[in-house]
């Protein structure tokens, strides 16, 4: 336990172990839970384009170039599969950068405590980090965010970093790790990381930190990586329109709301509790908890001026999703785990502290209600079937679905789970008010969901349904098309090229000239079009997830059976 502790107090063992730690609580979902539609096969797929394609500085899908990101991920993807996996792009190589980026936020959390002089909870800091509902998410997702991020926190380190003593090198790392940031997310790599710094030491009334020449030359650094990208790509004749739409129309029209996802200024306000589950409930108390001297008072107004600014900035936008405020989370552990001695002193915080000690047998009393009601989960959800007449639509299909869902499959790994939980309660139990003990529970919690529990509904989240279909109708280095829709999830586990037909005319122009094909619709855009397609079109109607997809074929078999 000594060598332990000795390893940990050490940057680079602390790194070691978070690294082994990360790999343990998101590696039963990396490796057991399929790519799920719609981001994590399409990256997948975008980055099997790039390899196969050579599309290096331009990412393509589908033979169309693909501006929606920069290619940071996707050249990452490419490389853990050629170090981890001898090529191969699958579950575990896609997801591997956002655990590279898991690891990056927690160990940031971790030497931001131990700068911030709360070394003594620098562990219970970065468990109630991996603890928050949307980090365990992202960390176990192929997206994206958790990638940028890891980015964002290892800027921020940086920047915290040498406002104690000026150091070049480490505003460099800094602004280094944000331009890495806008290669894999765009400007907000760069705006987001920053303004943070700046609002958290305006709020805590540092501004004589601010006094740095990096200012000048710090952002020159940023843009240097993405600027020399750019270059390349200028000078290599990218396709018409593609800097266009990267530069312009992914960022302000994106910014406008004009790509979806439009939400009304207080969303995050919403989501920011839910997401933040089970450590935002305890913001409120927290701040009481850090009012003690003018050190706890500073640092309260830092942390809070990081998620306020980061809560704010997105809410400018139209466009929302719960993800994009990821770098708050980090910031409100920080806040947690800084407040727990105040929680254990503060007189009147008595009541929320009987309230902590309670939440561990419950979490073990949950688990426990779901390993024993396990085995009769398919009988309670075919007796709940059993009057579908009148019932809608939506019940229906989420009924059909669960019938088909192997419960009894996930009962060892719950009960594993279950035996984890206790012997934690147990080993903890001489700590009840420690923050670790509520955190390891859980964390326990959440890996069983990703590694046991999601994966049961992978043959509804994958069209697997579709590979036989494309075996059969899609000739030796044929296309599967798409009309009107991306499906870049279908490509990829049909292992097929995928071609988008945008109009009747070109969809008419490829049958006239493929003697036999396959073609993928939207349900409802079948039933408009089916009509002018002929009579040697045969419809195949299968299910991705709550999508009703109809795949056509026309013309002959190639070599296999015809699916029945």
């Amino acid at each position: 336990m000594e060598l332990l502790r000795r390893i940990w107090s050490r940057p680079a063992g602390a790194l070691g172990i978070l690294f082994v730690f990360a790999l343990l609580y998101w590696g039963g979902e990396h490796l057991r839970r399929e790519l799920w539609a719609p981001d994590e096969a399409r990256f997948a797929y975008v980055a099997k384009e790039m390899r196969e394609e050579g599309h290096w500085l331009v990412p393509h899908r589908n033979g169309e170039y693909y501006a929606h990101k920069p290619p940071l991920m996707f050249w990452l993807i490419n490389a853990s599969a050629s170090l981890l996996a001898g090529g191969e792009i699958n579950s575990w190589t896609t997801r591997f950068p956002s655990l590279l980026g898991a690891v990056a936020s927690l160990w940031s959390v971790v030497m931001l405590m131990r700068l911030w002089n709360r070394g003594r909870d620098d562990a219970a800091a970065a468990l109630i980090c991996a603890a928050t509902y949307l980090v365990y998410k992202e960390g176990g997702w192929g997206q994206i965010d958790m990638l940028l991020c890891g980015l964002e926190m290892l800027a921020l380190l940086a920047l915290f970093s040498q406002d104690a003593k000026a150091s070049s090198g480490r505003a460099f790392l800094a602004y280094l790790c944000m331009g890495l940031a806008v290669l894999a997310k765009g400007p907000v790599g760069f705006l987001v990381p920053l303004l943070a710094y700046l609002t958290a030491k305006i709020a805590a009334r540092e501004t004589s930190d601010l006094r740095r020449w990096h200012w000048v030359w710090g952002p020159f650094v940023a843009l240097a990586l993405p600027g020399v990208w750019l270059a390349l790509v200028a000078l290599n004749h990218p396709p018409a329109g593609y800097l266009d739409e990267l530069l312009f129309s992914q960022n302000i029209d994106r910014a406008q709301g004009e790509f979806g996802h439009r939400e009304p200024f207080y969303y995050f306000l919403t989501y920011f509790p839910l997401d933040g589950l089970p450590w935002a409930v305890l913001l409120p108390f927290a701040w009481m908890a850090l009012g003690e001297n003018e050190e706890d008072r500073a640092l309260r107004r830092r942390l809070a001026g990081w998620m306020v600014l980061v809560i704010v900035f997105f809410s400018l936008s139209p466009s929302k999703r719960n993800l994009y405020i990821l770098l708050a989370y980090p910031a409100l552990a920080l806040f947690v785990a800084s407040a727990w001695k105040g929680f254990l002193e503060t007189t009147h915080l008595a009541r929320v502290r009987r309230a902590l000690s309670w939440f561990p047998p419950i979490l073990v009393g949950v688990l426990l209600v779901i390993v024993l009601a396990s085995p009769f989960l398919p009988g309670l959800v075919e007796s709940a079937g059993s009057g579908e007449k009148g019932s809608n639509d939506v019940l229906l299909e989420t009924l059909e679905t669960l019938r088909s869902v192997p419960f009894l499959t996930a009962v060892p790994g719950l009960v594993v789970a279950l035996v984890c939980m206790v012997a934690s309660l147990f080993l903890t139990k001489p700590h009840p008010h420690a923050p670790w003990r509520l955190a390891s529970l859980w964390a326990i919690l959440f890996a069983t969901i990703g590694g046991t529990l999601l994966p049961l509904f992978n043959d509804h989240k994958t069209p697997k349904e579709l590979i036989p279909l494309a075996d059969s109708f899609i000739p030796e280095g044929g296309r599967l098309y798409f009309y009107r829709l991306n499906g870049e999830n279908l490509a990829l586990y049909t292992g097929r090229r995928g071609q988008v037909l945008h109009t009747a005319d070109e969809l008419a122009e490829v049958m006239g000239k493929v003697p036999t094909g396959l073609i993928v619709f939207e349900e409802r855009v079948w039933e408009e079009m089916k009509g002018g397609l002929g009579a040697g079109v045969t419809p195949h109607p299968f299910r991705l997830g709550g999508k009703h997809l109809i795949a056509a074929h026309w013309g002959g078999a190639s070599e296999g059976a015809i699916p029945k």
